[in-house]
């Protein structure tokens, strides 16, 4: 398949995900990271209308990492 780098190690990294067994990989992209959308759908992925991800912090955060 032709492409880029990144195009090259997600192929690398499913191949060696399907090595294992396992059959579906899932990522994560901020919503308003437009290329890296954009990148994900021009190479197959697909957006998860049923799925959302949430967090929850523990811990207060330290200085600058919030």
């Amino acid at each position: 398949m032709a492409g880029g780098v990144g195009r090259g190690l997600v192929e690398t990294a499913l191949s060696a995900l399907r090595e294992t067994g396992i059959g579906k990989c899932h990522i994560m992209v901020f919503a308003d990271n437009r290329a890296g959308s954009a990148f994900w759908r021009r190479i197959g992925w697909s957006l998860r209308d049923d799925l959302r991800f949430m967090s929850k912090m523990i811990e207060e955060p330290m200085l600058g990492l919030a």
